[in-house]
């Protein structure tokens, strides 16, 4: 267990003035769900990490971070969470990543909604194509990591009515995710900025036992940890979400701790194209 100067929680608890990285929390989901308490549940996990990367030689510790805690949108329809973004944005310090907390994978199309141009591009790592295509027409979509038997054909055909490109799990493990993430960021290589989401039903259920959405067949957490690094990476990202934990649902929090890596991951990834 990391201790001292170099744990992550304590590098997320410093309050600098000019960040290099914002956080903030977004626990809307629908009343019957825990996803809500997921924000702070993330936070609270971070005590278990260090902020070194030793695979990759990377250290978290020196990069600026300010957290600007949970924003009130629990309790608000998608309407109201629309809105509410939309005044809220222009708040952000003006950092060169932005990591938002989730909360529902509805979240998203509200973030995209509320940025200032509709030249953002949108990169989503989820076992299905988005449940509300319309609400991204607009902004190139390629989402990663399509699993069978977790949508309809009606849900597909939806999707691909918008442009939308889906990229599906055979075609990863042949060509790798390294790949796989380069065809995705080519893809939306016209796009001003590129927003990624990571919808954590895109593993294996067997490694996030606490995502609803999550089926057999996903991808492993090794193979999303490098996808969301290397997301992290490129300089188009300027901003990311982390969806779909139901923490109420987490027993011992595996699920929790899995996201938490893949946040630090992403942030590695950041710091790669800082160095």
């Amino acid at each position: 267990m990391a201790e001292g100067h170099d744990r992550a929680d304590r590098w997320l608890a410093q309050e600098r003035p000019e960040p290099d990285l914002v956080v903030i929390g977004l626990p809307w989901a629908p009343e019957s769900s825990g996803m809500a308490m997921a924000p702070l549940a993330i936070r609270d996990r971070l005590h278990r990490f260090s902020t070194y990367h030793s695979e990759r030689g990377i250290d978290l510790g020196h990069l600026q971070v300010i957290d600007m805690g949970n924003w009130p949108v629990s309790r608000m329809d998608q309407g109201g969470v629309d809105r509410y973004l939309t005044d809220r944005v222009s708040e952000i310090p003006d950092a060169r990543l932005r990591l938002f907390l989730g909360g529902d994978d509805a979240i998203t199309s509200s973030l995209l909604s509320a940025f200032p141009t509709n030249a953002t591009g949108l990169i989503r790592f989820s076992s299905s194509p988005p449940a509300d295509p319309e609400r991204l027409e607009g902004h190139e979509t390629a989402t990663v990591g399509i699993q069978g038997f977790t949508a309809s054909a009606a849900d597909h055909e939806r999707a691909a009515s918008i442009g939308a490109t889906s990229m599906v799990n055979s075609q990863i493990a042949k060509e790798g995710m390294r790949m796989t993430v380069d065809r995705a960021l080519g893809k939306l290589a016209m796009s001003k900025a590129i927003h990624v989401s990571v919808d954590i039903d895109a593993l294996d259920v067997a490694f996030a036992p606490g995502a609803p959405g999550a089926m057999p067949g996903g991808l492993t957490v090794r193979e999303l940890s490098d996808a969301v690094r290397r997301c992290g990476a490129s300089r188009k990202v300027t901003s990311m979400d982390f969806v779909g934990v139901d923490a109420s649902h987490d027993l011992a929090d595996p699920t929790l701790d899995t996201m938490t890596h893949l946040l630090l991951s992403a942030v590695a990834g950041f710091a790669e194209r800082t160095a």
